[in-house]
């Protein structure tokens, strides 16, 4: 469809425009509060390209909805089970994984995974974690990659939680924000460290970093890199959607149907 999509979480919307500029438009938006204030309504985004969806974090009400790319049959996918702040959040549909980070409120900040169903959901980690605001994937070699603001860290782990590796030295990071993985490189942003700049380094030595831009300020909140080749693979949502009515969600295995309103009927496709 060739859209941009980006979050507003002032206003708790999810908002799309084509690359060229046009077609606006907010294609999923909150009632506001009864105080007229919707701060932190929305913050992590993540686009299913294959099965059609997105997936977007709500730290407010502490869940993670999703919906077609259009904003309809808008979707609860994981809610409960001790999730109370989730922030960052991204997918690999030709696995059927879902990740996201929990700041936590009462609990401990962790990170966690389930298929795009919310099933068998799973802690990866909770050792050494704390303001994790940004996750991205590397699709080939199947890494999750973070990086935390508080603990001034960038790091990975393989999908099962296994394999963590600290990539770089606090010393070269005051603020990691957000970063994002493609072709061997990995680029982030941070909002302190040379007056807010983004930088770029080889996946098998960071420390080797250019700074591409320096002087930005402290108002950069994410980085993302658009490439076809970073939309590679398919599942059974890619046809047909799945013969679901509404929403295809792939479990890893197969395609699971779900309703915004109601329920799956006896068929396990349409909704009543």
């Amino acid at each position: 469809l060739d859209y941009l999509y980006w979050v507003d979480s002032d206003h708790g919307s999810v908002t799309r425009i084509r690359r060229d500029g046009t077609g606006r438009e907010v294609v999923v938006e909150h009632i506001e509060s009864v105080e007229n204030i919707a701060v932190d309504w929305v913050t992590g985004l993540a686009v299913d390209w294959i099965g059609g969806n997105i997936y977007w974090t709500d730290p407010k009400f502490g869940v993670i909805e999703m919906a077609h790319l259009n904003g309809s049959h808008r979707y609860v996918v994981v809610a409960g089970g001790g999730l109370e702040k989730p922030m960052g959040v991204a997918v690999s549909p030709v696995d059927g994984l879902l990740f996201w980070s929990d700041w936590g409120k009462e609990g401990a900040p962790r990170i966690e995974s389930a298929m795009l169903d919310g099933s068998n959901r799973k802690v990866l980690t909770n050792d050494s974690v704390s303001h994790i605001n940004d996750l991205s994937i590397d699709y080939r070699d199947h890494k999750l990659y973070w990086c935390d603001s508080s603990l001034d860290s960038i790091e990975r782990m393989n999908f099962d939680g296994s394999g963590r590796e600290r990539l770089l030295h606090p010393s070269h990071l005051e603020n990691p924000y957000a970063l994002a993985v493609h072709n061997d490189r990995i680029f982030w942003i941070d909002i302190t460290h040379l007056s807010g700049s983004i930088k770029e380094a080889p996946l098998s030595n960071m420390s080797d970093f250019k700074v591409l831009k320096r002087g930005l300020g402290d108002s950069l909140k994410d980085i993302q890199i658009f490439s076809r080749t970073r939309q590679m693979g398919t599942n059974p949502c890619a046809i047909k959607n799945g013969g679901c009515q509404e929403l295809c969600l792939f479990n890893g295995s197969h395609p699971v149907c779900a309703c915004a309103h109601g329920k799956v009927a006896a068929d396990g496709k349409t909704c009543e």
